[in-house]
């Protein structure tokens, strides 16, 4: 039998082991993630069009590199970059007053956001009932499986036969229901924070009294007398969603740019998500500055932004494009930084035997689709690890390297999903913001109310026609006022 590993290289009997006696590493790694975090946060604030442009230019040079790549290694010319990257640089072309606005917009979003540091808290605490809810969702999915029935079989002699069947959860349509329910959900938390954000932002940007505290009014009216509104657009987000998830991550828009028979479908599912869900936040923005419900907001949201819809749209896209660089950019730094300290830490080299170009592209790719779903990477990892932690490790050379594998991987997917759960919450705060700001900008306009703002204004109206038109006279000028005596 080969001699097994020195005492003090034993491994832990799980991943979680192994990150309690490795503590300082997760606490370095993630207190590095909040300083670049804040970094990039201040660097939106500081320089956003060179954020925003820059993101952009990033997009463009991923596009050439996939291009390059599949042309050197796979001698093969794959027209969906090109098309992309032609489309790409056309579009930032026709759209560039439309990004420059984007970038203004940006600019007083994030000063609205240093101005109301307590939204990170409040909405946070938020995400932690939804990752309850979470736990015990998955839950479900699990134990549904272990309902069982018992059937009494025909009547034999001397009493009856039964046997063990599949329970009532097993039903195909419960199951179905179990899934989109998520979704519904899951956006109804999302619209509580947005909820809240909306009523602090409008508070700071129309100069209202004690507008720090709105947040309060916000989720008391989100769970309560806005609690229909906010189901009914919840379930107009959790159904698109679910419709369109095959758009819903860059790795699946990459997957089907790969496939020339979806790539019409892709640019409709792209355009009709962007604009459908894009007009839904902007009608539960305005119905929480209202006070009024859904279906009478709505309208009055889409007549104000009739001549900005483009605009609406555009600065959307541009918040998640700069956050999502961001977010990736550090989980996937997080969780390779882990998986190779980890290693050291271990003495072993899983990830430098699987180095080379193709290994890490394969990696990198293995990798973006897991942090995807940070919480379903977590509850996998758990999963599994109660499942091995029974099995004695130390016994053998060959089976110590198996655990310490594990922990090095099991490390980089927990710790990687975590930055990417963190970020995600960030710059959902960050693009709901600017959103929030630019139906502000747009009251303000439609009010021809223009004196708080005045430099806001001055370079918007330099940089979009858009704001030089006359538009209708909004029914929202006095409502954020309104709102906070309600």
């Amino acid at each position: 039998m080969p001699a097994g590993p020195p005492p003090e290289k034993n491994p832990r009997k799980d991943v979680w082991d192994f990150l309690e006696d490795h503590f300082y590493q997760p606490w370095v790694l993630f207190a590095s993630v909040f300083i670049l975090a804040g970094i990039w946060l201040l660097a939106l604030e500081k320089c956003p069009r060179g954020v925003v442009w820059g993101t952009i230019a990033a997009d463009l040079l991923l596009l050439i590199l996939v291009f390059i790549w599949y042309l050197v290694e796979l001698e093969f010319v794959n027209i969906g970059c090109i098309v992309l990257a032609v489309l790409l640089v056309i579009g930032c072309i026709v759209c560039r007053k439309q990004i420059e606005t984007s970038c203004v917009i940006m600019k007083v979003a994030m000063d609205g956001l240093f101005e109301n540091k307590r939204l990170f808290v409040v909405t946070f605490g938020v995400q932690l009932v939804w990752i309850g809810y979470f736990a015990l969702w998955v839950a479900g999915i699990i134990g549904m499986h272990f309902v069982k029935e018992v059937k009494v079989l025909s009547p034999q002699s001397g009493g009856f036969d039964c046997e063990l069947s599949t329970g009532w959860t097993s039903n195909g349509v419960f199951q179905v229901y179990w899934v989109l329910q998520y979704y519904w959900v899951t956006a109804f938390f999302q619209n509580i924070n947005t909820m809240m954000i909306t009523a602090n932002l409008a508070g700071w940007f129309f100069k209202e009294d004690d507008y720090t505290s709105f947040w309060v009014q916000a989720l008391t009216w989100s769970v309560g007398v806005q609690a229909g509104g906010n189901a009914m657009c919840a379930g107009i987000t959790g159904f698109l969603e679910y419709l369109l998830s095959k758009v819903s991550t860059p790795l699946k828009i990459v997957f089907a740019m790969l496939n020339p028979l979806e790539w019409i479908f892709l640019c409709i599912g792209l355009a009709l998500k962007t604009v459908a869900l894009t007009f839904t936040k902007f009608a539960l923005i305005a119905m929480t500055i209202q006070g009024k419900t859904f279906c009478a907001a709505a309208p009055e949201a889409l007549n104000i932004l009739r001549d900005r819809l483009g605009q609406a749209v555009i600065t959307d896209y541009i918040g998640k494009r700069v956050m999502a660089w961001c977010t990736y950019f550090l989980a996937l730094a997080v969780a390779f930084a882990a998986w190779a300290w980890a290693d050291s830490a271990q003495d072993i080299d899983i990830l430098d035997k699987l180095g080379g170009a193709a290994g890490l592209t394969f990696l990198t790719l293995l990798f973006a689709i897991v942090i995807s779903y940070p919480l379903m990477a977590i509850v996998f990892v758990v999963l599994v690890e109660q499942f091995v932690s029974m099995i004695d490790w130390t016994g053998d050379r060959g089976l110590w390297e198996i655990r310490a594998g594990m922990n090095s991987i099991f490390a980089a997917i927990f710790m990687g999903c975590v930055t990417q759960f963190l970020l995600d919450f960030i710059s959902g705060i960050v693009v709901t913001a600017m959103d929030v700001l630019l139906f502000c900008i747009a009251v303000e306009d439609s009010n021809n109310k223009q004196d708080r703002f005045a430099h806001l204004y001055k370079n918007m109206k330099e940089i979009s026609p858009e704001f030089n038109k006359e538009a209708p006279q909004a029914l929202l000028g006095q409502v954020v006022g309104n709102a906070a005596a309600a």
